[in-house]
């Protein structure tokens, strides 16, 4: 059975993952970025999930965050 990896999480802005990188950046710490229109942040890594289970779980967080609003990410004190 084939398997996607799959976690829970918000995207970003623009202008705020460049507040990040820059940030990182700056402490001189190694890492590879992926391409700006993925980065998120990640509340909860679901792991490696059948593919046949994906809808299942799509529909189930609906249900537990209908009526949830996304989180207001502030950029302030990094670092």
């Amino acid at each position: 059975m084939a398997k996607k990896r799959l976690f829970v999480g918000t995207l970003t802005s623009v202008s705020g993952i460049e507040i990040v990188r820059e940030k990182i950046e700056s402490l001189k710490i190694s890492g590879k970025w992926v391409e700006k229109k993925n980065i998120h942040f990640t509340y909860r890594f679901l792991g490696d999930v059948e593919e046949e289970k994906i809808s299942q779980i799509g529909q189930m967080l609906r249900n537990r965050l209908k009526g949830v609003k996304a989180p207001v990410i502030s950029y302030r004190g990094l670092g």
